[in-house]
């Protein structure tokens, strides 16, 4: 009931008011409803924050976890000992390849060229029709190519391509070391080439696609350690001395752990920079010959 203007309600309907009042908020309060009175403090408000943001940190490491083990190939260069030539290597190459082999489900190829220097690849096919195996190998079986990633302007350099990898060991006769910025894509490539007696490794622009590489640290095979010895005796090392043999190995793969699990001490194996293509000589020690950039910033 309205009261008029001036009179007060009397004491017992205040009372009545305030205990019902109080009811209520004791009630709301209870049942873990705030006032709307109530403002969150400072420090509420930068703990939530914080924990969202640990969230979505968390979230985007299990993603990067996951995404490039399922969108990638992987691969292996090396004349280190550990790996043996034919059926005889394969039990070492096994437990090499047991982590990079996740990378690459679809198909693994290994390849054995010249001078005691083995290839090794794992296939997740991603373009053109059925399974393109790699390594790629010139005619004359003088240059061999290793690829992980993805090329996207390969039909650029002609229609003839079934799967981007393909168009590398061309533009690498084409326009030799200088073929890499002509790329535009995420990927690790080695390219050997006995007749210049190089090998060139690199990554794209941002180092997308990982590699790695350890000069020194293991033993190099029989093979390679004889071919070294003939280069010697001819003349045609370019190499300096290494020492009593047999001389250093080196590889290049993927994951440091298949390096480690073909016998090169752990920690030997550097991360490849992104940006740059690096050319060495095959005579150990493995003299860097030459670096590029991929591309240039302003």
């Amino acid at each position: 009931m309205r009261l008029p203007d001036g009179h007060a309600p009397r004491n017992g309907a205040a009372a009545s008011s305030r205990r019902r009042g109080g009811t209520r908020g004791a009630r709301a309060t209870r049942r873990g409803c705030p006032r709307l009175s109530a403002r969150p403090t400072n420090a509420a408000v930068a703990s939530l924050s914080a924990r969202a943001a640990l969230r979505l940190l968390l979230l985007a490491l299990a993603l990067c976890a996951l995404v490039p083990a399922a969108r990638a190939c992987s691969l292996l260069w090396t004349n280190c000992a550990g790996l043996a030539a034919g059926v005889a290597g394969d039990g070492a190459l096994e437990a090499a390849n047991r982590l990079m082999k996740r990378r690459g489900p679809d198909a693994t190829n290994r390849f054995t060229g010249k001078r005691g220097f083995e290839y090794v690849h794992n296939l997740l096919s991603m373009t053109g029709a059925g399974l393109t195996l790699q390594p790629f190998v010139s005619a004359d079986g003088q240059r061999v190519v290793l690829f992980n990633g993805e090329i996207y302007n390969f039909k650029d350099f002609g229609a003839q391509y079934n799967s981007d990898g393909e168009c590398i060991l061309p533009l690498y006769e084409q326009h030799g070391a200088d073929f890499v910025s002509l790329l535009d894509g995420e990927f690790a490539i080695v390219v050997v080439d006995y007749a210049n007696n190089t090998a060139l490794y690199t990554t794209d622009v941002f180092g997308t696609k990982p590699l790695w590489v350890a000069v020194g640290g293991a033993q190099a095979n029989a093979a390679y350690a004889a071919s070294l010895a003939a280069r010697k005796r001819n003349g045609t090392a370019t190499g300096g001395d290494v020492g009593s043999p047999p001389p250093p190995a080196i590889g290049v793969a993927t994951y440091p752990s298949a390096l480690e699990g073909l016998g090169f001490a752990k920690g030997s194996a550097v991360q490849v920079l992104p940006n740059t293509a690096t050319v060495v000589s095959l005579d150990a020690p493995y003299e860097t010959l030459s670096t590029r950039r991929l591309y240039e910033f302003d």
